[in-house]
């Protein structure tokens, strides 16, 4: 099963012309850092990482709050 959650970020990150699926998440949803996400160019292994990530933080149903804004 995969969080419904990854729909919307796919989307919103298609919208991001000079950010990586990775890069994209990072920037918006992880406090920290995450540089083998955040580098990744594969875009199915970036968005296999971040599902990962929504079910080990218990995101299924809902998106991930996010930590920053940023344009574009």
């Amino acid at each position: 099963m995969k969080p419904a959650s990854i729909g919307i970020i796919e989307r919103a990150s298609a919208k991001s012309e000079h950010e990586r699926l990775g890069q994209y998440f990072v920037n918006r949803y992880i406090a920290g850092q995450w540089s083998e996400l955040f580098y990744e160019e594969s875009y199915d292994k970036a968005r296999q990482m971040i599902i990962e990530w929504l079910m080990d933080h218990q995101y299924k149903f809902e998106m991930p709050p996010k930590v920053r804004e940023i344009e574009g």
